[in-house]
């Protein structure tokens, strides 16, 4: 279900992380182009999540029909919810 557009990997490694996000979401990237995108998100966001985290973020964003924005927004408070101190038990 990949896109076949020749210079995806181009946009997704240039590119901010909505734009990564929205490439990702509308199918607009090549097999192999996912450790782009991670790498994308990682330094836009500075986010703490594993690489299978934010897979299934996205993932779960796309099946649900949500947007870039939205999507990223989720991704932010995953990893806001991570970096939280928990309370002592």
């Amino acid at each position: 279900m990949h896109g076949t557009e020749p210079d995806s990997h181009a946009t997704i490694a240039g590119g901010p992380a909505m734009e990564a996000i929205a490439t990702w979401l509308d199918g607009r990237y090549q097999a192999g182009d996912e450790p782009a995108l991670l790498r994308v998100i990682r330094r836009e966001t500075g986010t703490d999540l594993s690489d299978g985290e934010i897979k299934v973020i996205v993932y779960e964003a796309h099946d649900q029909g949500c947007d870039a924005p939205a999507a990223l927004s989720r991704l932010l408070e995953a990893d806001r919810r991570q970096a939280s101190p928990r309370p002592p038990r």
